[in-house]
């Protein structure tokens, strides 16, 4: 009697390590059919990078840096629209010193990871095969002179909005390029908008709000490329109003000895901020019209008195 029960015991046992096992085969199962799905549609949207060809030291509007075409054949399908074209496709841009140690940030720019390593992207819509890149030099923490630098290409898709999260996408091809470039002195500084007028009305003869109200007036600072701004800079904004002083010093600003930044009046606005003037200067412009207190008038702009902290 005792060993019948022992016998039914260690039989129940082993169903119930059978149990066990083939449950957990099944989740394996599932796992790595899943992986290979996932893997299967990461391939099936791969970029073919052909050529990277680079022109370094080079002014591209106003900003000194290195130009980047990259000639690729994007493989794309969406199953949902039915459609070969993505919404849009993003290029990031990582770079290394000589040693393969990623270079990093100065303080002002965007183009930067949580890290603070140079991250420069560039997002596409309607180019075929080409795609021009511009790599800012005063993005880079370098001291002056020449760099053997090398950079690492990675792709991304929105599949069907300009709000989707970017997909990462498999790349191929000429994914790493080795450069060298000469890095010229830079210039550190703070901005202050002391004083600005502007126009009662915008552009058009309209009230600048559509209540009738005044302008929210606020200025921007970027950096500007033919293919790119990086916003440097925003402050706060004065309500209802056609004129404001003092208004807040940027933070420091880094960019190289002839570049040129822009300055833009702004009123804000919910959906759009409207242009109430914009204006490009180089390091020397500023630090002339700081110490002369010149009055500038551009755009809707009739009266602004700008100050350099160096």
């Amino acid at each position: 009697m005792n060993f019948y029960n022992i016998k039914v015991k260690a039989t129940n046992n082993s169903w119930l390590f059978y149990l066990k096992s083939g449950f957990k085969f099944l989740i394996l199962g599932t796992v790595l059919l899943f992986s290979l799905n996932s893997f299967s549609a990461t391939l099936k949207d791969t970029i073919d990078i052909k050529t990277i060809n680079v022109k370094t030291d080079i002014v591209s509007n106003n900003i000194f840096g290195a130009e980047l075409e990259i000639n690729a054949n994007l493989k794309y399908f969406n199953e949902i629209k039915k459609t070969n074209k993505p919404n849009s496709l993003i290029f990031r841009i990582i770079i290394f010193d000589s040693n393969n140690k990623p270079i990093l940030a100065t303080e002002s720019t965007t183009f930067k990871k949580n890290d603070n390593q140079v991250a420069i992207s560039q997002e596409f819509y309607n180019e075929n095969n080409r795609y021009k890149i511009i790599i800012p030099y005063y993005s880079l923490k370098l001291e002056q002179g020449i760099h053997k630098l090398s950079i690492s290409i990675k792709a991304f898709v929105r599949d069907t909005s300009i709000t989707d999260k970017p997909r990462e996408i498999f790349c191929k091809g000429f994914t790493k390029k080795q450069i060298t470039i000469t890095k010229p002195p830079t210039k550190t500084f703070k901005l202050l908008v002391q004083g600005v007028k502007i126009t009662k009305l915008d552009s058009k003869d309209s009230s600048w709000d559509w209540t009738g109200g005044l302008a929210d007036v606020f200025y921007k600072i970027s950096l500007n490329s033919s293919s790119y701004s990086d916003l440097i800079f925003s402050s706060s904004v004065v309500k209802n109003t056609q004129s404001a002083a003092w208004m807040d010093y940027s933070k420091y600003i880094t960019i190289s000895e002839n570049d040129k930044i822009t300055i833009g009046i702004f009123d804000e606005d919910t959906m759009f901020h409207d242009i109430i003037g914009e204006k490009n200067f180089t390091y020397e412009d500023l630090l002339s019209i700081s110490d002369s207190e010149t009055e500038l008038t551009f755009g809707q702009v009739t009266f602004m008195i700008l100050k350099v902290k160096k």
